[in-house]
């Protein structure tokens, strides 16, 4: 029999057996097309009924999905969860060498269709014909699931009840914090790399904003998150740099959902400040003070003051650090002073660093 004579007689038998019936609209299941919804929950290797039509097959008959024990609530994560619907042809019987055409799923998110792919495979059971049909829950969070499935003109089923689609939850993997915690970092020095993923292989866009000793920082990072990852995952990367403070940790949000990153402590950077003419500076002569930090420190400028005798000689004189020391993985830059001639003044310089001080250099001009 022809696909387009199988479901000729699917119309008129459908037709026939309402009269008969009386089963008026397609709201009411019997004796017409059942629909049952299943969410895989892979953790129990099963799936969980939804809020649908009662499973009208045998178990046993199945062939995608396996029930689980339980049902599940009527929340779906968009993007990410499978449906499988069970879609029972009712009352209608044909061969088993019977080819029919596979029913159409529709689904809408507030009433508006969305195209969803889906995946039909036919079964039988004796002469009743039914199809396991799987698919993702469209990636529409904030929105509400409905689902008509139709095999024929004047035979489809309008699943009852709707189901919240809900935003993926995103998680956060840091690079630099892969150990045991607690993490620790050097403040104000050099990038992290935070790794953002989420479920399902819908491309996000995830927001990642800094939170520095309490206080929520401006300026949140957009993350494309598109990259295909290992366990049905989407993946993206972003470079922060590591602020200034005491306290830090990340967030990600995408939708309602929004996951904190490890509480990362930071500590302060080594600044170091020295004389050229140290130990002994003599009043009348140039000489250089050398600032000294880490590498990849931000900003990487320097600032001096200078007070000879109580009157300040510089009070903010700015000092790049350029030259780098890889082996010791430190950057330096120098500012060159001229001490007056006046021997026997006191000599006082306090350097910084991206906020933060080298130790107080005192004197006394020879």
């Amino acid at each position: 029999m022809t696909r387009l004579a199988a479901l000729s007689i699917a119309c008129a038998t459908c037709a026939s057996a309402c009269a008969i019936a009386s089963c008026g609209t397609d709201d009411s299941p019997a004796p017409g097309m059942h629909v049952s919804v299943f969410k895989l929950v892979p953790d129990q290797g099963c799936s969980a009924q939804l809020a649908s039509d009662p499973l009208t097959i045998p178990k046993e008959l199945l062939l995608t999905v396996k029930p689980c024990d339980r049902g599940a609530d009527t929340q779906l994560v968009a993007g990410v969860d499978q449906i499988t619907l069970v879609v029972d042809y009712g009352a209608l019987e044909f061969a088993e060498s019977t080819e029919l055409t596979s029913p159409t799923v529709t689904t809408l998110c507030d009433g508006v269709p969305v195209t969803t792919t889906v995946a039909p495979v036919p079964g039988h059971d004796h002469a009743r014909a039914f199809f396991e049909v799987t698919f993702t829950a469209p990636a529409r969070p904030a929105t509400r699931l409905s689902i008509v499935v139709q095999a024929a003109t004047g035979f489809s089923r309008s699943v009852p009840g709707s189901y919240a689609l809900v935003a993926p939850e995103p998680a956060i993997a840091i690079d630099e914090c892969a150990g045991a915690a607690p993490c620790t970092l050097v403040a104000a020095v050099g990038t992290i790399a935070v790794h953002v993923s989420v479920g399902g292989a819908t491309p996000q866009m995830v927001t990642l904003a800094s939170i520095v000793d309490d206080i929520s920082q401006p300026g949140a990072i957009a993350v494309d998150v598109t990259t295909p990852g290992p366990g049905n995952r989407v993946e993206g990367v972003a470079f922060p740099p590591v602020p200034q403070g005491s306290r830090w940790s990340l967030r990600a949000t995408l939708g309602g959902s929004s996951v904190p990153g490890p509480l990362i402590a930071l500590t302060a950077p080594v600044i170091s400040a020295a004389l050229a003419c140290a130990p002994t500076c003599v009043a009348g002569t140039q000489t250089a003070l050398v600032i000294t930090a880490p590498r990849h420190i931000h900003p990487a400028t320097g600032s001096a003051k200078v007070v000879v005798g109580g009157i300040p000689l510089i009070s903010d004189g700015a000092v790049p650090l350029t030259v780098e020391n890889v082996a010791a993985n430190t950057i330096s830059g120098t500012l060159v002073l001229t001490f007056p001639a006046t021997p026997g003044k006191s000599v006082v310089i306090d350097s910084l660093v991206a906020g933060y001080p080298a130790t107080t250099i005192s004197t006394t001009l020879q």
